[in-house]
């Protein structure tokens, strides 16, 4: 693995800031990016696994050393000790025992920086090189053939919520007709103030 692509998983992992730059930097100087490595090493105490060099101890009949029952079988991720040749999960154990031991595991323990014999500006470059590959491009969003137009909907939504002045309403105010009762027939006769009315004989 290049130096991008171990530090790609170590975020993944869950590793940030200058601990991400430091994890880089240790597991190209333990295993060169090589993340199914095993180090079987009596002489110097070592049975350590993938890229940081996790060490599970010296393995008994059934395969398994005591850091192994004691601490890295207890995570809900891993079910073997080879399960830490897989990048991420090997970086994620290391976060784990990060998280519990500090650095220690990795150089202070021997009494040296756990920064010793690593690169730490070239891990520090191919951090912020795989930071510009996760950063986000502007995404365009499609809408389905099938979705109909939201422009309908917003035309109703703006008629509900800032609708639209209603017009004044004239009311007719009905008065009662002064004209004889006889003049309130159909509207096709003419107006009541044309016609006169009969008038009544005076002979006997």
């Amino acid at each position: 693995m290049t130096r991008e692509q171990v530090a790609q998983a170590a975020y993944q992992a869950g590793w940030r800031g200058d601990d991400l730059t430091k994890i880089v930097a240790i597991a190209y100087r333990e295993s060169s990016g090589h993340f199914g490595v095993y180090v079987d090493r009596p002489s110097t105490g070592d049975w350590s696994y993938g890229l940081v060099g996790l060490n599970v101890g010296k393995p008994d009949a059934s395969g398994q050393g005591p850091m192994w029952k004691s601490f890295y079988s207890k995570l809900d991720f891993l079910k073997s000790p080879d399960d830490l040749r897989d990048p991420v999960k090997n970086l994620m154990a290391a976060k784990a025992l990060h998280d519990q031991s500090g650095w220690r595991p990795w150089g202070p323990y021997k009494g040296v920086s756990e920064t010793t014999g690593t690169d730490l500006n070239a891990a520090h470059a191919a951090v912020d090189s795989a930071a510009i590959q996760r950063r986000p491009t502007t995404a365009t969003l499609s809408i389905p053939r099938s979705t109909p137009s939201c422009t309908p909907l917003r035309r109703r939504w703006a008629m509900r919520i800032t609708p639209a002045p209603r017009r004044a309403r004239t009311i007719p105010i009905r008065t009662r007709s002064t004209a004889p009762h006889w003049c309130n027939g159909p509207r096709t006769r003419p107006a009541c103030s044309s016609i006169a009315p009969p008038r009544r004989s005076t002979c006997n």
